[in-house]
């Protein structure tokens, strides 16, 4: 096992204790019991089904800001598609606040709670805007696939 075996379990454990649902505390049961039986094959971001890149960490970053903002449309759009997001995300770039604003190192104070996810989500994905097919998969799979874990952050 790896030198760092004994303390991701340490760590596990102490999460696991906290009270979280059930299903958080199976589910991080079952990844130190995966840990220890890979006895050091696997690392513990693996057996959490953690991203291994900094891509794909960059990417569940990006995606929870789009569900942000995503939430922020919906708040304001009874009929809400993922093609109101690819068009608000759209505007923000090309005509938008974006232009203004990509060489700060964050949205303006005073900037609309849909326009700081879009900039964060923008920013984040290199200022470039997802085509309507990516967008429309990431949202209609975030059930599944789309592993969005919650962020120590939320809009003002």
């Amino acid at each position: 096992m790896k030198a760092d075996g004994s303390r991701a379990r340490r760590m596990v454990d102490r999460i696991a204790s906290q009270a979280f649902g059930q299903e958080l505390e199976l589910r991080l049961e079952s990844a130190k019991t995966e840990y220890v039986l890979a006895k050091g094959d696997r690392s513990l971001d693996q057996c959490l089904g953690l991203p291994l890149s900094a891509g794909k960490r960059r990417n569940l970053v990006r995606n929870e800001w789009l569900v942000l903002a995503q939430a922020e449309l919906q708040a304001t759009c009874d009929d809400f598609t993922p093609a109101d997001l690819h068009a608000a995300m759209s505007r923000f770039v090309e005509r938008g606040p974006w232009l203004r604003w990509q060489g700060l190192g964050g949205p303006p104070d005073d900037a609309a709670r849909l326009h700081i996810a879009l900039w964060h989500a923008v920013a984040t994905n290199k200022g470039r805007v997802l085509s309507f097919k990516h967008l429309d998969a990431l949202l209609k799979n975030r059930g599944r696939n789309f592993h969005s874990p919650a962020l120590p952050f939320t809009l003002r």
